[in-house]
């Protein structure tokens, strides 16, 4: 998607810090790719990753970006753990999104306890509404759910009981929210279409009343689903967000992750991925206290195909493809990501289980075990029952 087509009014300034030490990292090959700082007419610094530059890959370990790990296992009472979607976690609630075709949305406590299941209808169409951002206001005790495609907020309490809905001033296509309580105001971010005329962000009054926007034809998207929109912080003045969206033809050359300011109702941006000369159709771009990445596609026969995750160090500016290598709880192989609050795995209790005795097998071939790690993971995969609910694995970023 060509959402940073302004970049050519850049001034042509470049500045390049040296390597320095990484997070822990082992590389399989050195390349020396490093992101530049442009700075644009506007003022903006922004940070510029060539993909083409990019050749090495890093294996890298979990405990350089989080602190520990903490296994949570939560209860059977709602009887979804066959569907399971995206997981989000707040102080003391975490936030479970149902696959597509349920609509719906668990609520557990931080130590997996069922608090309640909330289901989406449009009750004129009687049609399942999909969740796409969700809000947990636990100092208001509120949850505020994006459903798409829709033109309104929901509100419940943190028991599951229905508050109503917030007007939004334009039609979701798919985007992020921020909703503030207190000034009863709500900023979007969200992938304008071609042809709606609508702003890339905005933000209203809870009566759906216009406050502000940011609104240009050089962000409009070509009117597909297949499209995203990765909200990646939501903090009080700003979120943090890009839109994965090819476009016509394949013809993306750049993609950007911006920062919406909406109470100034500034849209800067920060991050830059250019695509000259590769395969790359398409980058799903996120933010976390350390690092950025990138989740680069390809076209495929049909549809869009996975070609790798890119990472840049913000301390030291390395650009380099990686891989998330769990060195905590004694090393079980854990399949999880980078989410807005911290490392996220969502695991069935049988996939648990196995994981465990695949690290006890491991450790009696390279020795790397100690005797407190395999009493720790024979006691773990003893508690666990194969008919379980899923356990959640979560560890909070380093600062």
């Amino acid at each position: 998607m060509r959402t940073f087509i302004f970049i050519s009014c850049f001034l042509a300034i470049f500045i390049f810090v040296s390597c320095g030490g990484e997070m822990g990292v082992k590389r399989d090959e050195k390349s020396g790719a490093i992101a530049s700082r442009v700075i644009t007419i506007q003022g903006d610094t922004v940070l510029s990753c060539n993909v083409a530059d990019v050749k090495d890959t890093i294996e890298l370990p979990l405990s350089s970006v989080v602190d520990s790990l903490e296994i949570i296992r939560l209860d059977n009472q709602s009887g979804q753990a066959e569907n399971i979607g995206t997981v989000i976690m707040s102080d003391n609630y975490i936030g479970i999104k149902l696959a597509l075709w349920r609509a719906g949305y668990n609520l557990y406590t931080r130590k997996g306890e069922y608090v309640c299941t909330l289901n989406f209808t449009d009750a004129g169409k009687k049609d399942r509404l999909n969740i796409y951002d969700v809000q947990i206001d636990e100092e208001h005790e509120r949850i505020y759910f994006l459903p798409w495609p829709d033109k309104q907020v929901w509100a419940y309490d943190l028991k599951g009981n229905y508050l109503g809905t917030i007007p939004l001033a334009y039609r979701l296509n798919k985007g992020g929210l921020h909703v503030d309580t207190d000034e009863q105001q709500v900023a979007i971010v969200q992938m304008p279409f071609n042809g709606e005329n609508a702003p890339i962000a905005w933000t209203q009054d809870f009566d759906g009343n216009l406050i502000h926007q940011k609104q240009d034809s050089v962000w409009d998207v070509w009117p597909d689903y297949s499209n995203e929109v990765t909200v990646s912080v939501h903090e009080q003045d700003f979120m943090a967000f890009s839109i994965f969206g090819p476009g016509i033809a394949n013809d993306m050359v750049t993609d950007t992750l911006y920062h919406y300011y909406f109470k100034k109702n500034v849209l800067n941006p920060k991050v830059v991925i250019s695509t000259v000369g590769t395969e790359v159709c398409g980058a799903n771009m996120a933010e976390y206290p350390r690092f950025y990445t990138a989740k680069l596609f390809k076209m495929g026969a049909a549809y869009y195909t996975f070609m790798g995750k890119l990472m840049i160090d913000k301390r030291t500016l390395q650009c380099h493809y990686y891989n998330i290598k769990n060195d905590l709880l004694s090393g079980i192989p854990i399949e999880g990501d980078f989410y807005e609050t911290g490392f996220i795995a969502n695991m069935k209790a049988a996939d648990l289980k196995a994981a465990i005795a695949k690290r006890l097998r491991e450790g009696e071939i390279d020795l790397k075990l100690t005797a407190k790690d395999r009493i720790f993971l024979q006691n773990l995969g003893n508690e666990i029952v194969e008919n379980d609910n899923n356990y959640i694995v979560f560890g909070k970023y380093k600062k």
